[in-house]
């Protein structure tokens, strides 16, 4: 399965000054939220390290090192606080023009898809006609006949969008309790409520 690339990670702070990071410093091994239920002090999300994003890769997770700031979150006594991210998985199509290399999105299923910066098509092809067709019909099983000879197996299609897939992530980092909430976006935005 896919998944984002992390630039946070999670650190407990107990009552008793012990610092439990979701991922071992040494080995890079993610350590659960849960295997720990000491009095926490405070939470902090904290950007991954060079050496401390290498073993976490070395486990099997994406990470990267970057220079973002901390952010804390202190503990009120008695409070129950979680941490985590919430990953985002969005596959999307999108036209990549064979002619002048313009990728775009195409929305309106009303019309076929035209490059925006170089306005190529597609183009159809009659092969009774001889030649190209910009007045056609689509029937109701979608195939697309020329006007004015109706040859029964449609128009030729010459490309010149292709239609490519792709996948976007995203991920959201947070620490909550019943009644406070930091959220750190992946475009950078903080969110405090």
């Amino acid at each position: 399965m896919s998944s984002p690339t992390l630039e946070y990670f999670w650190v407990k702070l107990t009552d008793s000054k012990t610092v439990i990071p979701q991922f071992d410093f040494r080995t890079g091994k993610e350590n659960l939220w849960n295997d720990n239920t000491e009095a926490l002090k405070k939470v902090s999300l904290v950007p991954f390290t060079v050496d401390l994003a290498e073993k976490v890769i070395k486990n099997g997770i994406a990470a990267i090192a970057s220079t973002n700031p901390t952010f804390e979150f202190v503990v009120k006594p008695g409070e129950t606080v979680e941490a985590g991210r919430d990953n985002n998985i969005t596959y999307f199509d999108y036209f990549r023009c064979l002619v002048c290399g313009k990728e775009f999105m195409h929305t309106d299923s009303s019309k076929f898809a035209e490059c925006p910066k170089c306005g190529a098509m597609d183009e159809w092809f009659c092969s009774r006609c001889h030649e190209y067709k910009t007045d056609f019909k689509v029937t109701n099983k979608g195939q697309v006949q020329c006007k004015e000879c109706d040859i029964p197996v449609g128009l030729d299609r010459k490309r010149h969008l292709r239609r490519d897939s792709a996948v976007s992530h995203s991920c959201d980092y947070f620490i909550r309790s019943k009644d406070r909430k930091l959220i750190v976006r992946e475009d950078g935005k903080v969110i405090f409520e």
